[in-house]
């Protein structure tokens, strides 16, 4: 299947000299077809925009903070007030998107293997998120992570509001919950990813944070059976790195690390059969 390719337009952001309009630049040059973003202030995301509409790369969501002046998502799931500085920053993330006319957001609904049991408070919260975007024209992509429960209750809480989907990380399945089938309990619902690779579960702390963002085919992940399943539920959305340049690749210029992503993400579409 012909899929998207995309890559987070920060990808290069440790070269000081580098810019996300500069990445998007190269990106064009290279082959790729779509980014996102974790910048989530409107003067940004419109210059992504306008610069990605002129270039004719697809903008296709922003990712929504997940922690904010040292609030964590878990917060929302907790009585009290903590939560709001956070909860402001995902409207913020929601206005810039409308205002930008961003599709969606990605949004973490917890996090950690300590992840705290859903409640009445967060519900409400995310209830809250989840109608502000909507009013916005704006949708919603939940990310997997530690826990099943509580993205499947949202999921069925929202099942029928069409602009509430999923975000599949692959990198987050494989290290943290590879007992887990995501796509086939969320397949059908999917309109996004983050792909990157890991080696699974630590093998000596299964409680270590193993989430290593490796260039695809560094680590151990099956791509091939990934590839299936989005055949099998019929994705038709993108091929999304969450990749930043480090490791083995620092060295690179930031055009030849775009080419080596740009490879590994074509080989891993290659792998479809549909």
């Amino acid at each position: 299947m012909k899929r998207k390719l995309g890559i987070v337009s920060s990808c290069c952001s440790r070269n000081e000299k580098q810019t996300q309009i500069d990445t998007l630049r190269m990106m064009k040059d290279i082959g790729f077809d779509c980014f996102h973003t974790g910048s989530i202030d409107v003067k940004t995301v419109c210059e992504l925009k306008n610069e990605g509409d002129k270039l004719g790369l697809e903008f296709e969501f922003i990712h929504a903070p997940y922690t904010r002046n040292g609030i964590h998502v878990n917060k929302y799931w907790e009585a009290g007030v903590d939560y709001r500085p956070l909860f402001n920053s995902v409207m913020e993330t929601i206005d810039s998107a409308a205002e930008a006319g961003v599709k969606k957001i990605v949004h973490h609904v917890s996090g950690s293997w300590t992840a705290p049991q859903m409640s009445d408070f967060g519900i409400a919260r995310f209830d809250r998120t989840v109608e502000y975007a909507v009013k916005k024209g704006v949708g919603v992509a939940f990310e997997n992570l530690q826990h099943l429960g509580n993205i499947t209750s949202l999921m069925e809480r929202y099942h029928n509001v069409p602009e509430v989907t999923f975000c599949y990380d692959n990198g987050h399945a494989h290290c943290y919950t590879v007992h887990i089938p995501w796509l086939d309990i969320l397949g059908k619902r999917l309109s996004t990813t983050h792909l990157h690779d890991n080696w699974g579960l630590d093998k000596e702390d299964p409680r270590k944070d193993a989430d290593y963002h490796l260039m695809p085919f560094e680590g151990d992940f099956d791509f091939k059976d990934m590839v299936d399943k989005m055949d099998k539920y019929n994705y038709q959305g993108s091929l999304m790195l969450e990749l930043w340049q480090k490791g083995q690749w620092a060295d690179l210029s930031p055009e030849e690390f775009l080419k080596v992503c740009y490879e590994r993400v074509k080989r891993i579409r290659d792998m479809s059969e549909a």
